[in-house]
């Protein structure tokens, strides 16, 4: 790739507004690109329409970058994704989240959005103290994303800080679709900083995204089933998936050494398509399956049964206890676990009340299902927990905003946490929480 000066590029600007160079004749875009730079390959236009067309070229390597002398920020240099971070990180801005930088003044951000627009970084942000992951104390370097669809289809997410503070915006990743049918994601984190996300695309189709650092290419995967994934992470960089399939039972499958299990069979036509099978753990479920790790290399999944009550199913992955139901309340959702202790689980659904309920499996026994109130829910809840004391559950309520349920002080699963409606843009599917040590 051509190393091209920024500085030489916008002195040469002042030129280009005299006269038009001789090489202008030959760009393919001279009725919307007047104002040619002078150099061949590098091209500065004045409409918008102007500015589409030299990406579209940009894009296919004919030139290097493209200049908007009519919208800042809209510089646009053609790089691949290490070749921006190693540029960005040079000038001072900060990797905050999977493919999102901040950078501290006008000209960093205007750089780091160029690279967003060809497509070499995720999303850009101006420093804002306040926004920043605080240096120091118990919950240095603990983040929470939340992933759903917006309103354009596009799976999205919104970042929350260990301060407590949520982006108001929803910002787009991908845009593989899928929200038109109800659908939600499902995400993890498998080791530090990493997180991984799955969910039902189009037609029988499972994409699986893993970020480290940088976003990276979506895997697609064929599977037997139209429905939502549930994903669980385990030590030693492992992830569980189940999933309903098409006669209603409840599918496993699991991914070790960066692949998933033996029950991958073959690859389809293109790249990156694979064929899965899944081990069949049984039962009638609505909805989305869900598991916890919850120490002792035991692994469970909780559905939702036909019959309205919560049922489990927990083993080692290899065997299985088969399936038992929870009884006590009859609940309105598929149900959400975390497990901050080795052989203890917390549980949470939303109920025929359309609020939050909460139990506890603990010393081998499950507790009653106790109230956690709220506002009028909608969906299914997403918890999560970065250690300690520390739980997070989020739900939409009825208008589509995403509830935020919140505790880290210890007190029995009995006490509500604390709960606020986060302000923004409604999510337009359930939501994936997933906390995140940095």
């Amino acid at each position: 790739m051509k190393k091209l000066s920024l500085y030489a590029l916008l002195s040469g600007f002042c030129i280009a507004l005299l006269s038009v160079s001789a090489n202008a004749q030959s760009d393919p875009h001279k009725n919307d690109c007047k104002k040619f730079m002078g150099r061949d390959k590098q091209s500065l236009c004045t409409t918008e329409a102007g500015h589409q067309a030299c990406i579209a070229v940009l894009k296919k390597g004919e030139w290097d970058a493209c200049w908007n002398s009519a919208k800042p920020g809209a510089q646009v240099i053609r790089a691949t994704s290490g070749e921006a971070k190693d540029d960005l990180l040079k000038r001072g801005c900060k990797l905050v989240a999977p493919g999102v930088y901040e950078c501290p003044d006008d000209s960093t951000f205007n750089i780091c959005t160029g690279y967003k627009n060809y497509g070499s970084v995720t999303s850009c942000r101006k420093a804002n103290a306040s926004a920043l992951p605080q240096t120091g104390g118990k919950n240095s370097g603990k983040m929470i994303f939340l992933w759903a669809y917006n309103d354009q289809g596009e799976l999205a997410l919104r970042k929350m800080t260990a301060a407590g503070d949520f982006e108001e915006t929803w910002r787009d990743v991908d845009a593989l679709g899928g929200a038109g049918n109800g659908n939600s994601p499902s995400a993890c984190s498998p080791n530090p900083g990493d997180i991984a996300v799955l969910r039902h695309s189009v037609g029988p189709v499972i994409s699986f995204d893993y970020y480290k650092e940088m976003f990276s290419p979506t895997d697609r995967y064929f599977y037997g089933s139209s429905a939502n994934p549930g994903l669980t992470c385990r030590p030693g960089n492992r992830m569980a998936m189940f999933i309903r399939l098409f006669d209603g039972s409840v599918g496993y499958n699991w991914w070790e050494n960066n692949e998933w299990g033996k029950q991958t069979t073959k690859k389809l036509q293109g790249d990156n398509k694979l064929l899965l099978d899944f081990v069949s753990l049984g039962g009638k479920i609505n909805g989305t399956p869900t598991g916890v790790d919850f120490g002792a290399n035991q692994l469970a999944v909780f559905v939702l049964g036909m019959d309205g009550y919560i049922w489990w199913n927990h083993g080692n992955g290899q065997t299985w206890s088969g399936w038992e139901s929870l009884g006590g309340l009859v609940m309105s959702s598929a149900a959400s676990a975390i497990s901050r202790k080795t052989g203890e689980i917390e549980l949470f659904a939303r109920g025929t009340d359309n609020k939050l309920w909460a139990r506890q499996y603990k010393n081998n026994h499950w507790s009653a299902w106790m109230p956690w109130g709220g506002p009028i829910l909608m969906g299914a809840p997403s918890a999560t927990s970065w250690g300690g004391n520390r739980i997070d559950v989020f739900v939409r309520n009825t208008a589509g905003k995403v509830v935020h349920f919140w505790k880290e002080d210890g007190t029995p699963i009995g006490v509500a946490g604390q709960s606020r409606i986060l302000p923004g843009d409604p999510a337009h599917s359930d939501v994936a929480a997933v906390a995140v040590n940095w």
